[in-house]
């Protein structure tokens, strides 16, 4: 069996109910709101499968690798859930809102730490993992820090199968011998923010590996992702293509509606980072233009 574990998104289907978001949970202790928790998650009546449930071009990637892999191998894909815990993404789940990303006003870290909610909410055993054939671990840093002594427990036993799709300029060195490195000049060849890097690149990664019949070690997988990259590396030094109005506008709608980002700065950022350049003065305008217009409707 081949497994993916992806963390969820913040874009879901259906809206949770009160009961259903972090931000009215007012306990002292930890084993309360935790016990308060799933019991309001469980008897929510508005039951959907947990793939079904998230939204937006992140997950669709997620989706796509799942569908991928599954031409060569059973593929099975986990959701590393903040609300939930790893859970199988069939199984039937209720909407909610709480999440290991900092500054949101459902965020675990207000309340605690990540890493100590991850480890009173999941129930999802490393002993449930039968037949494992590998084990690709896609990631938000966030959702990794959480979850880091599960992972560290399943490279134990699988030391050889777990594979983490890195795309940091620095890697946990724990988990060195277990990442697979890429970095932003995938943008070159597939333009898009780095808020969804990781589940692009393994998407790429999952085609590739299926389509060449890639054996699943990490020195021949790292050694094809570095011959790939280096295909871009001197186009990587010029300085970033310049977009019009009208195609700028598309990309900062889609910053804004599908990744959540209203920060022009943190934009511009990306924008950079994927590959493209814009003065940063027109760049500011275009994107509060936008956003007021976005806020109004």
């Amino acid at each position: 069996m081949l497994y993916i574990i992806s963390n969820c998104t913040n874009g879901k289907k259906l809206l949770p109910n009160k009961c259903n978001l972090f931000r009215n949970y007012r306990h002292n202790i930890i084993e309360n709101v935790i016990l308060d928790w799933r019991t309001n998650l469980k008897n929510s009546s508005n039951k959907i499968k947990a793939k079904d449930l998230y939204k937006g071009v992140t997950w669709k990637a997620i989706l796509d690798c799942e569908k991928e892999f599954n031409i060569k191998f059973p593929t099975k894909l986990l959701i590393a859930s903040a609300g939930y815990g790893l859970i199988d993404s069939e199984k039937m789940i209720s909407s909610y809102g709480i999440t290991f990303s900092r500054n949101q006003l459902d965020s675990v870290n207000k309340y605690c730490l990540n890493k100590i909610w991850w480890n009173n909410i999941n129930e999802f055993s490393v002993n449930e993992f039968k037949n494992v054939s590998a084990i690709f671990i896609c990631l938000s840093k966030e959702y990794l820090d959480a979850t880091n002594n599960y992972i560290e427990k399943l490279i134990q036993i699988y030391p050889d199968k777990v594979f983490i799709i890195n795309v940091a300029k620095k890697c946990d060195l724990k988990f060195r011998k277990n990442s697979l490195n890429f970095d932003s000049r995938f943008n070159l060849y597939e333009p898009g923010t780095l808020i969804n890097l990781s589940q692009r690149v393994l998407r790429w990664l999952s085609k590739e590996i299926v389509k060449n019949d890639l054996k699943l070690d990490h020195n021949i997988l790292q050694e094809y992702i570095n011959n790939f990259l280096n295909k871009f590396e001197n186009v990587y030094t010029k300085k970033g293509k310049k977009l019009e109005d009208t195609d700028l506008k598309i990309m900062l709608n889609n910053f804004m509606l599908k990744e959540n980002i209203l920060s022009a700065s943190k934009g511009l950022t990306l924008l950079r980072k994927s590959g493209f350049s814009c003065e940063q003065k027109r760049f500011h305008n275009l994107f509060n233009n936008l956003k007021k217009e976005i806020l109004k409707k």
